[in-house]
């Protein structure tokens, strides 16, 4: 927010018109004693009789008395220059969108492709969290807090239209990580429950992924995992320039071919008592997305 000029009693600001109306008298004045000198003592002498009066003197002082006068009034007016950080009351339930961004989230059996798709539907999903404290978080072979928990939905919404399969340096879809950042981002707030949108196209499930829908669990944390992509699958086109047509290939050259993984998906939404929910060429049912959120309870902060 920039800084600007505010006053403590604006209403001071009024005697500033003032200025204008002596400034006026000041001329009238100035004219009336000219005709009044010029009625009553003949040019010859004019020069003797008002030789010490300096129409030059005497404007620069009544300027600095006007200009006193107008500073006067202005430090009565109270300036203040500056911000000043008002808290705020909010009510509302926090939610983490996650998004896997890895190179299999390129696989086009979703037009354009799954990436694109959870991108849309995640955008889509803010429109029902009107309110609510949002966050972002994109995973790949790790994953990074991409926007904090926040009501600013604007923010939130340019964060997801910027996530790429380059977002995530380290391949491979390891949704525990993902849960595991949720987690750590939700005990900083007092929440009794939290929500977590978890779109990705499925995976093996990680050594570490059953610990964390434990505490998931434990601590409340409501999951409503998103399948993205299609049980037929598909190749993965190759995300680099120069070889436009091309496929992303195993080490003995073949095209990689992937499909959707429900398992560990419905895994994940069973075990934090949360639902499941393909995306396919449909947008999100809105019916059951708005199921899961009416379990969150609101909170209220600051």
């Amino acid at each position: 927010m920039p800084s600007s000029l505010t006053f403590t009693h604006p209403d001071w600001l009024w005697l500033l018109l003032v200025a204008p109306v002596l400034l006026l008298g000041k001329l009238l004045a100035d004219h009336s004693g000219r005709r009044t000198l010029a009625a009553f003592t003949s040019p010859r002498l004019r020069r003797q009789l008002v030789s010490s009066s300096s129409p030059l003197r005497s404007w620069v002082t009544f300027l600095l008395q006007l200009s006193a006068l107008c500073l006067l009034i202005m430090a009565a007016a109270g300036p203040r220059y500056g911000q000043e950080e008002q808290p705020q009351r909010e009510t509302g339930r926090n939610v983490i969108i996650a998004i896997d961004s890895s190179r299999s989230m390129l696989a086009d059996d979703l037009v354009p492709n799954r990436l694109t798709r959870s991108k849309l539907a995640a955008q889509d999903l803010l429109s029902l969290l009107a309110g609510d404290r949002v966050g972002l978080i994109v995973f790949a072979g790790n994953a990074y807090l991409q926007a904090p928990l926040t009501t600013d939905h604007a923010a939130v919404a340019e964060s997801i239209q910027s996530v790429d399969i380059f977002s995530v340096p380290r391949g491979g879809s390891e949704i525990g990580r993902a849960i595991k950042l949720a987690l750590e981002s939700f005990e900083r707030t007092p929440a009794r429950n939290h929500g977590l949108v978890l779109f990705s196209d499925g995976g093996e499930p990680d050594a570490e992924l059953a610990g964390y829908l434990k505490q998931a669990a434990d601590k409340n944390v409501i999951i409503l995992s998103i399948g993205v992509g299609t049980k037929a699958g598909s190749l993965i086109p190759d995300p680099d320039p120069e070889k436009p047509g091309e496929w992303i290939r195993d080490s003995a050259g073949n095209a990689v071919k992937t499909a959707l993984e429900e398992d560990t998906l419905r895994e994940v939404a069973r075990a934090t008592r949360g639902r499941y929910l393909p995306l396919n060429a449909q947008s999100l049912d809105a019916g059951v997305v708005n199921q899961v959120l009416a379990a969150l309870d609101q909170q209220e902060g600051e």
